[in-house]
């Protein structure tokens, strides 16, 4: 089966036709997001139309909540006008072919169903995402918004995408997050002060999906997870401290290079959700 799989994100819309699971073409071209939902669209319908006659399903990975029908159930200001867009509806009706549509955190989190089988996928970036697999399956919930984890309360009023992101870090140095790590790394006394209090806010996002999901492995993804054990070790350093039952009763792991992709996760879904409805 020949599928076009599409990540959709603020700047650049990444696109890849799969043969099974070989790539035969991939690329990526300005996604138009910013300039509103109707625009996106005229990116959609000009790289499906390119590949028109070439794929027997379209499968999309997206930023904002999706419903069960593939419809955009709610996206902020990023996207204007995307809330309510029937996207699985309209890409169906216009190509004739299936389709699938699910979150770009959980298209992320579910390129890794090969590597994990219960696990909490989570992504630190501009905002920090979530998303819970239990053996192929997205635990998305009845309302379509579980996993969402940037919107845990946290200290102060705030949320997790507002402490615990990897642009969250960035604000409270005043430079890239990746220099805060190379800084501390060098014994910059601000900067690992810096980097420890966010560590903190991480490790409590950590420890909240934990007790929510009780997932076997918690799996870190997004720009920052490039720091490998840099992140890896003092955030398990900080939860073996903490005095919890769930202390030592789950794995903590970085998203293997090049594998949290959500192109290949949303194809990945989109066959799965095939074998389903037969």
């Amino acid at each position: 089966m020949k599928v076009l799989a599409m990540d959709i994100g603020g700047t650049f819309l990444k696109y890849a036709l799969y043969e099974d699971e070989n790539v035969l073409v991939s690329g990526k071209t300005p996604s138009r997001a910013a300039e509103g939902a109707e625009a996106l669209w005229a990116v959609l319908l000009g790289l499906g139309e390119a590949f028109r006659g070439q794929f027997d399903g379209i499968a999309v990975a997206t930023a904002g909540t999706v419903g069960p029908e593939g419809q955009i159930v709610y996206a902020n200001e990023n996207i204007p006008g995307y809330t309510g867009v029937p996207l699985k509806k309209w890409l169906e009706e216009t190509f004739s072919v299936p389709a699938a549509v699910l979150n770009d955190v959980a298209a992320a989190a579910y390129a890794l169903t090969d590597t994990f089988e219960d696990y909490f996928f989570i992504a630190l970036g501009t905002g920090v995402g979530g998303s819970y697999v239990h053996r192929r399956q997205l635990m998305n919930g009845g309302t379509g918004f579980g996993g969402q984890i940037g919107y845990l309360p946290m200290k102060n009023g705030s949320t997790a995408d507002q402490t615990a992101s990897s642009a969250a870090l960035a604000r409270r140095a005043g430079e890239a997050g990746e220099r805060v790590f190379e800084k501390a790394g060098q014994g910059d006394e601000r900067a690992a002060r810096i980097l420890d209090e966010w560590l903190d806010d991480v490790a409590q996002v950590i420890l909240t999906a934990e007790i929510v999901t009780g997932a076997e492995t918690i799996v870190l993804g997004g720009g920052v997870s490039a720091q490998g054990e840099t992140l890896l070790s003092p955030l398990q350093a900080k939860l073996d401290r903490m005095e919890t039952p769930y202390r030592g009763k789950f794995r903590l792991t970085i998203a293997p290079d090049g594998n949290a992709s959500g192109t290949l996760g949303a194809r990945k879904y989109f066959e799965e959700s095939l074998r389903r409805e037969k």
